[in-house]
């Protein structure tokens, strides 16, 4: 049956607005946040410039550099990651620069985490998807905006590409998209070797419903496959690590320890745990938020989500490092699974189901709570954030030496001779001698120069500060008479 204008423009227009919008947003905020990163902030993260030049024309091995890590010759001897040898391989053929380079892969892999929300949406009740659409485009919006969101922005790196593609590859177990769910799912996998165990912990919930009897798009056997492809994938990165590479002991120094777990301690535990409430709103505000939505449908099943991701959180409480206890950087990524659970989870999953219009509203009120933790822990950060992703910052890209050396030389210049910029050098040796009109000349110039104390211009603006004084005492003594 052929279809008309009108029905291909009204199947055109959800995806576009609710998977499109969110996704072009998200990936292009942070491209630019990563451009603002370089050249406006001075990266403040070494793994930002250390990234971006393993994903650029490194080869397929992608060779460290010396200056940078003094402990490795390859990356594949800290990540085992395909992943950045592919977007490495691509770099040969796009003709733009390093850092441009890397912002578009960062973008690139926040791509799943816009498009989780409509992998959803368009299987739940498509006779009113279109009335629904405003409902639907916010939640998306605010699922790729959330707090976690935003605190993973803050800090560029690879692996905030695990959590996006798992809450994918969810998405399509649950409403039969095989072809997605296997092709993200290797995706995911090839992002470090420890991806796999992140997405079977993810996919166990949806093996244990299934085994209750809740009917979703896959069988209990696919699901059973699909936890066993993911934690062979981390079986086999490690084992080809070890075979093929020199790995350094990353899950040891900063995790286990030497020998194991000899660094805990009652005080260090509780100090710990005192620093989580107070610094790391962003996690458990939305833990809250899924409580209270799981209390008032009388359904525990919505925490599934948060009980994959506790080995995670006692993981990290239990690390040697304090950066990895304080969850620091991607640390967070894990937990969005759970926020992305309970949109999920209401849509097909729950035997008690809301409206499709209620359900999104309460998913934005749980991302929302997300967003308001980060802002109650850190104001500013978020703020600098949201700042840096939305508005192109002044750049100084560094990339004319002879003009940048003669901007060096001319500043030393003027410090020498007490001034703060050429300018007023200039300004100085074209002044007419009578002070009246070199008086009017300065108050002229559009960014009048600080004079060094002691010298010329100082003693002028001093006796000339003074005599404004005294004629002012003198016109009110006029007017006062």
């Amino acid at each position: 049956m052929k279809t008309t204008f009108r029905e291909r423009v009204s199947r055109a227009i959800p995806p576009a607005l609710a998977g499109g919008v969110p996704t072009l947003l998200l990936a292009f905020g942070v491209a630019r946040f990563v451009i603002n990163h370089f050249y406006t902030r001075a990266p403040y993260l070494l793994d930002a410039g250390l990234l971006s030049k393993v994903v650029y024309r490194d080869g397929l091995l992608l060779h460290l550099p010396r200056i940078a890590v003094d402990y490795a010759d390859s990356f594949y001897d800290v990540h085992f990651s395909p992943l950045s040898s592919a977007f490495s391989l691509i770099s040969y053929v796009v003709p733009v620069g390093r850092i441009e380079w890397y912002a578009i892969v960062e973008g690139l892999l926040y791509v799943p985490i816009g498009i989780a929300t409509y992998a959803v949406a368009s299987r739940l009740e498509r006779e009113t998807a279109l009335r629904r659409l405003p409902v639907t485009v916010l939640a998306a919006v605010a699922f790729a905006s959330s707090g976690l969101v935003l605190w993973m922005v803050a800090y560029p790196h690879f692996e905030v590409a695990v959590p996006g593609l798992t809450c994918v590859v969810l998405a399509a177990l649950v409403t039969g998209r095989r072809r997605t769910a296997w092709s993200c799912l290797v995706l995911a996998a090839a992002v470090k070797q420890d991806a796999g165990v992140h997405l079977a912990l993810a996919i166990l919930p949806l093996w244990y419903l299934r085994g209750h009897g809740i009917a979703m798009g896959s069988t209990r056997r696919q699901l059973a496959i699909a936890i066993g492809v993911a934690l062979a994938s981390t079986i086999i990165g490690i084992t080809v690590q070890h075979l093929a590479f020199h790995p350094v002991g990353r899950l040891t120094q900063a995790y286990v320890g030497t020998p194991p777990y000899a660094h805990l301690d009652a005080g260090l535990l509780t100090a710990r745990a005192w620093r989580f409430v107070a610094t790391d709103q962003a996690i458990y505000y939305p833990f809250l938020a899924s409580c209270l939505v799981a209390l008032f449908r009388r359904d525990a099943k919505y925490l599934l989500g948060w009980a994959a991701c506790v080995p995670w959180l006692v993981f990290n409480l239990f690390a040697v490092e304090d950066s990895k206890a304080a969850f620091d950087a991607y640390g967070v990524a894990p937990f969005l699974v759970g926020v992305f659970w309970v949109y999920l989870y209401g849509a097909h999953l729950a035997t008690r189901r809301m409206r499709a219009h209620v359900l999104e509203v309460t998913f934005a009120l749980v991302c929302l709570a997300s967003t308001l933790g980060l802002y109650r822990a850190q104001p500013y950060g978020m703020w600098t954030t949201v700042r840096d992703m939305a508005v192109a910052q002044r750049k100084d890209r560094g990339r004319h030496p002879a003009r940048q050396a003669r901007r060096v030389q001319a500043r030393a210049r003027d410090r020498a001779r007490g001034l703060q910029s050429r300018r007023t050098l200039a300004c100085r040796c074209a002044r007419p001698r009578d002070p009246r009109v070199r008086q009017a000349a300065r108050c002229r110039s559009r960014r009048p120069a600080r004079p060094a104390p002691g010298g010329p211009l100082h003693v002028d603006a001093l006796h000339g500060r003074r005599r404004a004084r005294r004629d002012h005492r003198r016109r009110r003594g006029r007017r006062v008479g």
